[in-house]
């Protein structure tokens, strides 16, 4: 599961296998080791109406309503997509995708448990 965290925003993506995990199992988790501390986030389902995301003692908790989860996982539907007041004049927008294969071949890259990307067939090499 990839994690990327730009201003208000939070988009994890996951691949095919880590979405069987998911759906097994209603979560997966990463932890990234900066050598003093972690970092760990982590998708879970549970009973919630919209998407939400939680931080608390190094750990990203993003939950996603059962219902949603299992649409998302047993469908095409590519991403859940919310954005969630936090203030009167601020969201958050969570977005949690299915990983598609990159378009041009990328070192050190390891993408032979991604979907195959929507626009393969008009890749120009």
């Amino acid at each position: 599961m990839k994690i990327r965290i730009n201003g208000n925003s939070i988009r994890l993506r996951l691949t095919k296998i880590e979405i069987a995990r998911f759906a097994e199992i209603g979560a997966v988790s990463e932890v990234i080791n900066f050598g003093n501390s972690n970092l760990k986030y982590i998708l879970k389902k549970g009973n919630a109406k919209t998407l939400i995301a939680k931080y608390n003692a190094n750990e990203i908790e993003v939950l996603v309503p059962s219902e949603r989860a299992e649409i998302w996982t047993s469908t095409d539907l590519v991403s859940l997509d919310e954005f969630i007041p936090i203030s009167e004049n601020e969201t958050l927008r969570i977005l949690v995708e299915k990983d598609f294969k990159c378009l041009k071949p990328r070192a050190h890259e390891d993408e032979t448990d991604h979907y195959p990307h929507p626009n393969e067939h008009e890749m120009i090499c």
